[in-house]
């Protein structure tokens, strides 16, 4: 499994950094065993996520729960991953703001 993360890790690694939408970059992959680590950045800080969320009425945690559920959906829809996904390995991604505040990082360990 090891092997298939680096192999996932060696495809995905030249194409970044990449833009998934106008607030936010895809900006770095590893590998830690049978797990990709991507690293996404946010273009706000701290002090605006917090008060986007006050104004969504949203807590940290019903924040992270949404997160967690939004990465699940993109993973296992995708046409390579989540083969690699049932095949024992994970995608983890790390959310981070421009100021360095690391906000959620959901883990996908099994796609349907």
């Amino acid at each position: 499994m090891c092997e298939k993360a680096r192999e996932l890790h060696r495809a995905l690694a030249p194409l970044l950094p990449i833009k998934v939408s106008a607030n936010a970059t895809m900006s770095a992959a590893i590998v830690a065993g049978p797990r990709v680590i991507i690293v996404g950045s946010w273009n706000m800080t701290k002090s605006q996520l917090d008060q986007s969320l006050r104004a969504r009425n949203l807590s940290p945690s019903q924040f992270q729960d949404r997160m967690q559920q939004q990465t699940q959906n993109a993973i296992c829809s995708m046409k390579i991953i989540p083969a690699f996904v049932r095949l024992g390995g994970q995608v983890e991604y790390i959310y981070k703001t421009t100021d360095g505040y690391v906000f959620a990082s959901p883990t996908v360990t099994f796609c349907q």
